[in-house]
């Protein structure tokens, strides 16, 4: 299908690079977007027990499992709570895990809830191919960030600005206590991923784009 295209249009640099490996002739990177109406910003951030929380499936839990015992260790140390949207797999974390069910009205209501929002994952080439949408829904929340520096993830967290990348457990460890113990961090940090949200992944901003990508052929 990719060779038969006359048009490509990919998420990401990784995926870009495998459509023209498969003989795509004509390829367009435009980025997952998010409709900015749908999302409004955090006003309160929590000083004592924040909220570190995960938007996903229970075909993606795999990657926030690989967490388990960083978020166990955060919960003992500062009493955080853990909310998880969308799966239902108890990660066996505790009284402070908490799951929130998932449906279309209550998402951007439950997301506003954290304080810190997190994207664990495996470097695979599956997940290399992600786009990062978590990320994209929490900071149009103005929710500051820690991701695994991978695909996608590389290019949405600009660190130290609107979050932090973590390469092991030990820096996911360190990065998250940066900001549980620092609350206006973690306002200037949400603050500017809101702004980066505006300028790169909205709809209102694509659209455009992927609508002179076709008209182009």
């Amino acid at each position: 299908m990719i060779r038969s295209g006359s048009l490509v249009t990919v998420g990401n640099q990784y995926l870009a690079e495998y459509a023209e490996k498969a003989g795509a002739t004509a390829i367009r990177i435009i980025p997952t977007t998010i409709d900015l109406e749908r999302y409004h910003t955090k006003s309160e951030y929590a000083n004592e027990s924040p909220v570190i929380g995960w938007i996903g499936t229970a075909s993606t839990l795999k990657y926030l499992s690989l967490l388990k015992e960083e978020l166990r260790y955060l919960i003992d140390k500062y009493n955080v709570k853990i909310y998880i949207i969308g799966a239902k797999e108890s990660l066996e974390l505790g009284k402070n895990e908490y799951h929130i069910d998932w449906s279309l009205d209550t998402e951007v209501p439950s997301i506003l809830q954290f304080d810190i929002g997190i994207m664990p994952l495996a470097n695979s080439p599956w997940a290399k191919g992600k786009c990062a949408y978590k990320l994209i829904q929490y900071m149009a929340c103005g929710i500051p960030v820690i991701a695994s520096p991978v695909g996608m993830n590389s290019e949405v967290v600009s660190p130290g600005a609107n979050g932090y990348l973590a390469h092991d457990p030990t820096s996911w460890i360190e990065k998250l206590e940066i900001l549980i113990q620092d609350q206006a961090l973690r306002k200037k940090l949400g603050y500017q991923g809101r702004k980066d949200v505006e300028e790169k992944f909205t709809l209102q901003v694509n659209s455009a784009h992927y609508l002179s990508s076709v008209r182009a052929i």
